[in-house]
């Protein structure tokens, strides 16, 4: 099979032709007048990703050498691709899956402890998947195995003697975000509130329906495809809720302290006992 027929190394360029037409062109602003073929057109998709059009057309007909991750990048934001079709379309195009979005978090910072101390909160940082379990990418998608270790996590807790008892709130990210929904929307989760930083509640499915506790998803505006998809999910939610959209990436020095500020108060609105201090 050659490349052109979108198997091997040219594979992208068939991908690509094909997810740009599952897209909506009147969802998404664009006219529907005069269309022979169905989905965006090859100019709306570059005008989307801010790339030339002549280098996007290049790269489905598989031409002109292979493509920069961060082309690939602005391709699948602009075809809104989710995490698994992002992985499958580097795989394609470079033949290596996309460097991970979020870093693990080290340790937390000392403004961030300082704000949490001040309000007389605590936070318990920890992984979902050992390093061997994350080399799968299956694992990091599995909702369903990732929100058995949450709950397992929860369930450790209230036998721990300084743990049990208080009220618990879920802040997650990407994966780990929809795993703390799926457990929220068990009747004896025993959390009070969750929120969604740059989450996938969308994979929560029709969990999403059933939960009753305040929910707030804070996602970015570079990011549409995770914009989209956040927009999605929060209409099935049926509890107090609500969309937080901030400008940039929450990457930028100081960005995740300021925004777990803010988070910080939609928990202290919400738990069931009431904090001490000032932010």
């Amino acid at each position: 099979m050659s490349e052109r027929d979108g198997g091997g190394a040219g594979g992208h360029g068939a991908y690509l032709k094909d997810r740009r037409s599952k897209l909506d062109p009147a969802a998404l602003g664009f006219g529907v007048a005069r269309r022979r073929t169905p989905g965006l057109r090859r100019e709306e998709v570059t005008q989307r990703a801010n790339i030339r059009p002549t280098w996007y057309t290049w790269l489905e007909q598989v031409r002109g050498g292979a493509p920069s991750a961060e082309v690939l990048d602005r391709i699948a934001r602009a075809l809104m691709l989710t995490e698994v079709e992002r992985e499958h379309l580097f795989l394609l195009g470079l033949g290596r899956p996309p460097e991970a979005r979020f870093h693990k978090s080290e340790s937390v910072t000392p403004r961030l402890q300082r704000v949490l101390n001040a309000r007389g909160m605590a936070m318990l940082l920890f992984d979902l998947l050992t390093a061997e379990e994350e080399a799968d990418r299956e694992n990091v998608f599995d909702i369903a195995l990732l929100s058995e270790w949450l709950a397992a996590v929860l369930h450790w807790t209230r036998d721990e003697e300084e743990l049990a008892g208080l009220p618990v709130g879920h802040f997650g990210a990407s994966t780990g975000a929809a795993a703390g929904l799926m457990v929220a929307a068990r009747p004896d989760a025993g959390i009070f509130a969750v929120i969604s930083r740059g989450g996938r509640p969308d994979l929560a499915g029709e969990r999403l329906s059933r939960i009753a506790v305040p929910v707030l998803l804070i996602v970015g505006d570079s990011d549409p495809a995770v914009l989209k998809l956040n927009e999605d999910a929060f209409v099935f939610l049926k509890g107090p809720k609500r969309l937080k959209v901030i400008p940039g990436v929450f990457e930028e020095p100081g960005a995740l302290e300021d925004l777990a500020a803010g988070a910080i108060r939609w928990f202290e609105d919400y738990s069931p006992v009431r904090t001490v201090g000032s932010i």
